[in-house]
């Protein structure tokens, strides 16, 4: 009786060895946020004379950072159960090709801004909504020009976004990029303290001519402090409200 058992045995375990094979699923087209870990989707392969448990498998991934492009995946029997993968083991390739998903990319870049000198300017940045797979960023760069009709001066800052999923440098329709400028105006409404701003009379000899100096000085808060101060000075010659000279710097 023992030694039926072990010629069954033995039978078995060539039989195994034999005629041991795995058939790998179908090769796969699937969207890039799909789970190829996932089997049920992926597929599971078919195994002769093993049991399934024994199936194993490893991916060679040529996807790039978008989740796009092909995975090579290697089904095998591991028989000496080592957990690796020896070419003499009965194995299959299924291959996983990965498609984008085309959604709508809408950016939301920060609006024109006006600051006072003394307010801290805060760098905004911009937001968007994207697809699943899309790999977006997005480069400041600023300009700033000191003298303005309309402000003590304005920053120009320029927002450039690229999905880089789609844009090509070598294309000139700049599709998968964006850019938008923003400005930034900062004011001053304090006027520079002058120290003597009253009006001054000064008498003159009977030829009607007369020598004088005028001085002045004027402060301008230093954190708000302006490159470009100016006077004028206005002369009424008969005092009759009329302004007949003026001087300025």
């Amino acid at each position: 009786m023992n030694i039926k058992y072990i010629l069954v045995i033995l039978m078995t375990l060539s039989v195994y060895t034999t005629y041991a094979n795995i058939f790998c699923p179908p090769n796969k087209t699937l969207f890039c946020n799909d789970d190829i870990y996932y089997l049920p989707l992926t597929g599971k392969p078919t195994v002769i004379n093993y049991p399934y448990s024994l199936a194993k498998y490893f991916d060679i991934s040529s996807l790039n950072q978008c989740r796009v492009g092909n995975v090579q995946r290697i089904w095998y029997i591991d028989q000496n159960q080592d957990g690796s993968f020896q070419s003499s083991e009965p194995n299959c390739s299924q291959t996983l090709t990965l498609q984008a998903v085309s959604d709508q990319i809408i950016i939301d870049f920060p609006e024109d801004k006006m600051y006072m000198c003394k307010e801290d300017i805060v760098t905004d940045k911009p937001t968007w909504s994207s697809g699943p797979c899309d790999v977006l960023g997005y480069n400041i760069s600023e300009t700033i020009f000191e003298v303005a009709p309309d402000a003590c001066y304005k920053i120009y800052r320029k927002y450039t976004v690229i999905n880089w999923c789609t844009y090509n440098s070598q294309n000139s329709n700049n599709h998968g990029l964006w850019t938008h400028t923003q400005i930034i105006k900062v004011i001053e409404k304090t006027p520079p303290t002058i120290k003597d701003c009253t009006n001054k009379i000064i008498g003159v000899e009977s030829d009607c001519k007369a020598t004088f100096s005028i001085n002045n000085s004027a402060f301008d808060d230093a954190l708000c402090a302006s490159q470009e101060l100016t006077w004028t000075v206005d002369i009424d010659l008969w005092a009759d409200g009329t302004t007949d000279f003026r001087y300025g710097q």
